[in-house]
């Protein structure tokens, strides 16, 4: 059976969402620390965890924190292909750019939406004129710098019933 069928016949329960939740807020908790807050033995609260894992439906992961790091600049981009240029082989060039975060083929004005970040504006203009120009197939591209990000929602999965 394909993981993608095993993931359709699975569903989160409450437990799994809250577990979920729990990690999202902070990724570091032991699994005694979940079972305890949860009402759970810790080899539940293990257990249930690998088990997400597997089966793709919740990772655990270190998230670098790009102001830190020094990317102070996001920015979401639309690239159209030129004629007879395959939108999978631009994908895959701008995947292998160390500051595009990710790529998406799309059905709207563009082939491809994505996004990517940069330390500053002298950043911005080398990944826009020296990386994503010259891109071969890339008939045109515009870019949209993120001024203030109003809402971002990580929690969303757990809203699908």
């Amino acid at each position: 059976m394909q993981a993608r069928d095993r993931n359709r016949e699975f569903r989160l329960d409450d437990t799994d969402k809250r577990l979920i939740g729990l990690l999202e807020q902070d990724g570091r908790r032991t699994s005694k620390s979940l079972a305890e807050e949860l009402g759970i033995t810790e080899v539940t609260a293990a257990s249930r965890i690998r088990r997400l894992s597997e089966r793709g439906l919740a990772q655990v992961v270190g998230v670098l924190s790009l102001g830190s790091a020094g990317f102070n600049i996001s920015v979401i981009f639309g690239v159209r292909a030129a004629e007879g240029v395959s939108a999978r082989r631009i994908a895959r060039s701008l995947s292998e750019l160390d500051e595009v975060r990710g790529v998406s083929l799309v059905d709207a004005e563009f082939d491809l939406m994505g996004a990517f970040v940069v330390r500053d504006q002298d950043h911005l203009r080398e990944m826009l004129q020296e990386k994503l120009q010259r891109i071969v197939g890339v008939e045109y591209f515009e870019y949209f710098e993120i001024v203030e990000p109003v809402v971002y929602k990580p929690e969303w999965a757990l809203n699908i019933s």
